[in-house]
């Protein structure tokens, strides 16, 4: 069930190039703009090689650049430009729509949906 969104939300975004995986990366460092490097692997739970090349991914579209911690130069902190602030809007809107959808299709009410979507927030620390 969780491929089949993730194929509608593939394939919606394609044009902008993006996954439903770099678009959730997007979704957190435009909520958390200025986010660490080490707390996104944490968040999302994934190696951190592996969350350089997402991140190396989404800057050489100019969605987003990293900057090193001024307060501490050991770690570098990734900001949304206003390029990827702009194409993350898109992109979240059409994700929305397909979430939607396909919630709908398994007669999943919005006040359910809205339920889960709580449930699987990212914790703020």
């Amino acid at each position: 069930m969780s491929r089949a969104l993730s194929r509608q939300v593939d394939h919606a975004l394609n044009d902008l190039d993006l996954t439903a995986d770099t678009c959730y990366l997007l979704d957190l460092i435009v909520q958390h703009d200025g986010i660490a490097m080490n707390d996104l692997a944490r968040r999302l739970a994934i190696p951190a090689p592996t969350l350089t090349k997402l991140v190396d991914r989404l800057a050489s579209k100019a969605l987003v650049f990293r900057l090193v911690d001024h307060t501490d130069r050991r770690r570098t902190l990734v900001h949304a430009s206003l390029r990827g602030s702009e194409v993350y809007a898109t992109a979240s809107q059409r994700a929305r729509e397909i979430e939607a959808r396909f919630m709908a299709e398994l007669g999943w009410s919005d006040a359910q949906l809205d339920a889960l979507q709580a449930l699987n927030a990212p914790e703020d620390h």
